[in-house]
């Protein structure tokens, strides 16, 4: 078939062309010996080179956040785990600094003399550029962020808000009174380490003026801890899905 009559069936019928695209990447894909896709690629234009770059990096923020919708009610912390490293590389793009991840429920130091007491973070990361790592703790979109009001109009942060960031923080600091007895130098660097909390969901929760007004005024005094929504993380996929689109 000549490429101008292939344009035109493929034109004729997206979903044919969906599902062609779909079924070639995974047999090149599959194949043991990616040499011959590579070089393959390496022949296309840049033009189309960038256009299948930019599909894929489409499709993969797509992929995640409907993943993300499927589980907006799921309030099991490992499943969410499991979610997010599945789909890291989007879940990077809420930092401001290129990451990846150094380990998973990561052994940070913390136990005492019994052997007993050590602390699991859910992710140690670290910047690309630097080395430099960071505390990742993480709970779920059902979260509570806010408690009681205390007075009229303020209201308290929730236990589970509260003791994720005391959480992280110990975290830290267990980090960096180990680091050395972790063998961690050659991994990552430990120039006073950010934390990371991912919890709760503002859209849903902070309907009420008061309620989102105490807790912006709580997270935007913390200075160790970075408090971010999955609302939020979801937003940023979106906006990068739109600016992929050009529907931004």
């Amino acid at each position: 078939m000549e490429d101008s009559e292939l344009e035109q069936v493929l034109q004729a019928n997206s979903k044919l062309t969906g599902d062609l695209f779909a079924k070639f990447l995974t047999l090149a894909t599959s194949n043991d010996d990616p040499a011959g896709l590579v070089n393959k690629l390496l022949e296309l234009a840049p033009e189309n080179l960038k256009k299948l770059n930019t599909a894929a990096s489409l499709q993969a923020l797509k992929n995640a956040v409907m993943e993300w919708n499927k589980n907006k009610d799921n309030s099991n912390e490992e499943d969410w785990q499991k979610l997010l490293t599945k789909h890291w590389q989007v879940v990077g793009q809420i930092f401001s600094w290129p990451v990846s991840i150094v380990k998973e429920k990561a052994y940070v130091g913390g136990k005492d003399i019994s052997n007993t007491g050590g602390g699991l973070v859910d992710y140690l990361i670290k910047n690309q550029i630097t080395n430099n790592v960071s505390v990742v703790e993480i709970k779920t979109p059902l979260t509570a962020l806010t408690g009681k009001e205390y007075r009229k109009g303020v209201y308290q942060m929730s236990n589970d808000l509260n003791g994720g960031i005391v959480q992280a923080l110990n975290y830290k600091h267990s980090l960096m009174q180990a680091y050395n007895d972790l063998g961690a130098a050659k991994l990552f660097e430990n120039f006073d380490p950010k934390c990371f909390l991912l919890i709760g969901h503002a859209g849903n929760e902070l309907q009420d003026m008061n309620k989102k007004r105490s807790f912006e005024l709580f997270r935007n005094q913390l200075t160790d801890v970075q408090v971010i929504t999955f609302d939020e993380m979801v937003m940023k996929a979106r906006n990068l899905i739109h600016i992929f689109e050009g529907t931004a």
